[in-house]
């Protein structure tokens, strides 16, 4: 896992939009976080920004498929560690390392109000889950991007139409003690992990597929 994890990191030097994915990252990045943490601010239920937050792990998987457009990575033999086990392993640890950023700032919230830790673990267990659905799209996105979109979009409708994804959840498994906190930031990393695993058996699915040229920037379009 590490040795995927290092190669996936020492190559995004060498991808295309390197620049460009990182400063899209951060906007994601500090949108999500400014949106999380006035929602919880104000103690609305909303998952968008934490959401938001975390799809700055998408970018550093982008970063590396482009690379697989390259003729140096078709004939080299960790090529299809390059669309599956590598970019799949730096998404789950950035996802995870996102995750527990998120899980600290819900911490604090709860220090201030523990009336809300119910709820927040709530939000926490079903951001995870939405965090799956990322990251299985961010799998197929780079040989079947139209099925990556329209799963981008039902995601992308189900958090902002407030889908009652988080009322559901109300079945008396979460309380207003610590313990459910610690509860739902496991659970939470458990089933990042899971999505971890579900991204790297999507991309094996879709491995022999081409490379989509939708799914690549204008100047890596040029080299298919």
């Amino acid at each position: 896992m590490m040795n995927n994890f290092k190669l996936g990191i020492k190559t995004l030097r060498y991808g295309s939009g390197i620049v460009y994915m990182t400063i899209c990252g951060i906007i994601f990045f500090l949108l999500g976080l400014l949106m999380s943490i006035w929602d919880k601010v104000l103690g609305v239920a909303g998952l968008s920004g934490d959401v938001l937050m975390v799809l700055l792990a998408m970018f550093p998987a982008q970063v590396i498929y482009s690379l697989s457009a390259s003729n140096f990575v078709q004939s080299s033999p960790v090529k299809k560690r390059m669309q599956t086990s590598v970019p799949a392993t730096v998404t789950c640890i950035y996802m995870i390392a996102l995750y527990l950023l998120n899980s600290l700032i819900n911490g604090i919230m709860i220090m201030g109000h523990p009336e809300y830790t119910a709820g927040i673990c709530r939000e926490m267990v079903t951001m995870a889950a939405f965090v799956v659905f990322i990251m299985v799209s961010i799998g197929v996105a780079y040989k079947h991007f139209w099925v990556s979109i329209i799963l981008g979009i039902a995601v992308y409708f189900m958090i902002s139409s407030r889908m009652t994804l988080v009322n559901e959840l109300r079945f008396g498994v979460f309380g207003n003690d610590p313990g459910s906190f610690v509860l739902a930031l496991v659970l939470g990393l458990v089933i990042i992990v899971i999505g971890g695993f579900g991204q790297y058996g999507a991309s094996l699915l879709v491995y022999k597929a081409p490379m989509s040229k939708y799914s690549q920037s204008a100047a890596v379009r040029k080299e298919m």
